[in-house]
């Protein structure tokens, strides 16, 4: 699954692959297995990860993402990134569409 979103005035492709993988790997320095999505930190380089991976072209810079992207940018990017990886890994829904708006 891939979902195109705006982010900071610009369109751009969400979707896991193991480009994005590779990316959070290069960005943290540690495991992808080792992801704590528990961290603010973890979660933003994987939201990074997730724009420069599929947008090798893109202007959006760590700066941008971090000073002018607005909470609910990234947590678009988040969720983007969430879904495509559960879809990328077969990984069948929990709850409900109603419970997880909950």
């Amino acid at each position: 699954m891939k979902k195109i979103l705006t982010i900071l005035g610009q369109e751009v492709t969400i979707k896991f692959n193991m480009a994005v993988q590779i990316s959070f790997e290069e960005i943290t320095g540690k495991s992808f297995r080792e992801i704590n999505t528990d961290s603010s930190k973890d979660n933003f380089a994987l939201a990074y990860a997730a724009i420069i991976a599929n947008n090798p072209d893109t202007s959006i810079t760590v700066g941008n993402l971090i000073h002018d992207a607005s909470g609910a940018e990234l947590n678009a990017v988040i969720k983007a990134i969430s879904d495509s990886f559960a879809e990328w890994n077969n990984v069948p829904e929990t709850f409900a569409d109603d419970e997880d708006k909950k």
